[in-house]
């Protein structure tokens, strides 16, 4: 009892089981509804999952704290690697994907055609689950493992060198990869779903779409950033800054020793 309990999740499972695919025990979301209640601070990575917490299991909003999810990225990249970003050659995309249709790979491939057919220079590589055949103009790298100093090279390459990230994905509760593409100065072409349609911000951290927007809207409004030098460099660099004042883990740190110091005192 002397001891302060504080929980930290990118969704509830109320939210979790609308939301995937896959069967949960019925007694969760009693456990979950316990929890809560018993808690001093409920940290989420969403204003989306916060919401659910409190309308759907009665949360007290007073101990309710919003906090990303930082970027998985040991060394963080330098700055002067965004700052190298020009939309110049090939265009270059990248998706990651762990589950193919849920992270919208059927969309990415419509816009890579869709750019194709507009006779734009362009490769997408796909890591993780890949659709087959995969088609031209795509390149399957299958799965990169960062815990393999090999896999993380190639994938610290891929971050490096694309020059954006596509994710539009049918559900996403946060999307900590988002915060890893900022690091490198890389936009994030994100559907509006889950956390995901607040992790990236429209025209700070990359482009927002609807999530029934097709690949050739993708194409398009990544086209009008891409064909302009000058649009292309202010997103770059708006992205950096996006992980360096919100999605860095140095950042989501601080945020989290002040709640739980304030988790403390209210224990007290």
């Amino acid at each position: 009892d002397n001891i302060p309990l504080v929980s930290f999740t990118d969704a509830t499972v109320s939210l979790m089981r609308a939301y995937y695919p896959q069967s949960f025990d019925p007694g969760l979301e009693d456990l979950e509804r316990a929890s809560f209640a018993r808690a001093d601070r409920l940290i989420f990575t969403s204003n989306w999952a916060a919401r659910s917490a409190i309308d759907q299991y009665g949360a007290d909003a007073s101990k309710i704290k919003v906090i990303p999810f930082g970027a998985n990225l040991n060394p963080v990249p330098p700055r002067s690697l965004a700052d190298q970003r020009r939309a110049e050659g090939k265009l270059k995309l990248l998706l990651i994907a762990s589950h193919w249709e849920r992270k919208g790979g059927p969309v990415a491939i419509e816009a890579l055609q869709a750019l194709q057919r507009q006779g734009v220079d362009v490769e997408l590589v796909l890591v993780g689950k890949s659709c087959e055949p995969v088609p031209d103009g795509a390149r399957a790298t299958g799965f990169l493992n960062k815990a393999i100093p090999s896999h993380r090279e190639q994938l610290e390459r891929l971050f490096a060198e694309s020059h954006f990230l596509v994710m539009p994905s049918r559900a996403e509760t946060f999307g900590a990869v988002v915060g890893e593409a900022n690091a490198y100065g890389m936009p994030v072409l994100a559907s509006q779903t889950g956390g995901l349609q607040e992790a990236v911000v429209e025209g700070v951290n990359g482009l927002s779409f609807d999530l029934e927007a097709g690949g050739e809207l993708y194409a398009e409004r990544l086209l009008s950033v891409w064909r302009d030098q000058d649009a292309y460099r202010r997103l770059v660099m708006s992205a950096r800054d996006a992980f360096e004042n919100r999605l860095a883990w140095s950042v989501v740190g601080r945020q989290m020793t002040e709640t739980l110091d304030e988790a403390i005192a209210a224990h007290s």
